[in-house]
């Protein structure tokens, strides 16, 4: 059996616009998104996620750490002077089929 994980992204806005723009961009990279969720607590905070792509080759594979890459690029772009961001965000990876467990890959 071949090497195998999974790679997904979870974004969480707090306020103004921001989740729907992280959105949008994430839209021209990846080919599905989801939809932003409701606001939930008390500081209304709305998340989507970007689910694994299913690569089963090296070479799709590729193509998804690129895709991710340019991303969390855009997402560290958007930190303001102080390195404060309006976005929180995770990157997992999961589902391997070595021992390894799960693990966050990158985060804000």
């Amino acid at each position: 059996m071949g090497y195998r994980s999974h790679h997904a992204i979870v974004i969480t806005g707090t306020y103004e616009d921001w989740i729907e723009k992280a959105r949008n961009q994430a839209l021209e990279i990846f080919k599905w998104v989801s939809p932003i969720s409701p606001f939930s607590g008390r500081n209304q905070c709305r998340s989507f996620f970007i689910p694994p792509d299913g690569a089963e080759h090296y070479s799709e594979s590729k193509k998804g750490d690129r895709r991710r890459d340019k991303f969390v690029k855009w997402l560290d772009g958007q930190r303001h002077a102080d390195g404060s961001s309006p976005l929180k965000w995770v990157e997992v990876q999961y589902g391997d089929t070595s021992p390894e467990a799960p693990m966050v890959c990158r985060h804000s």
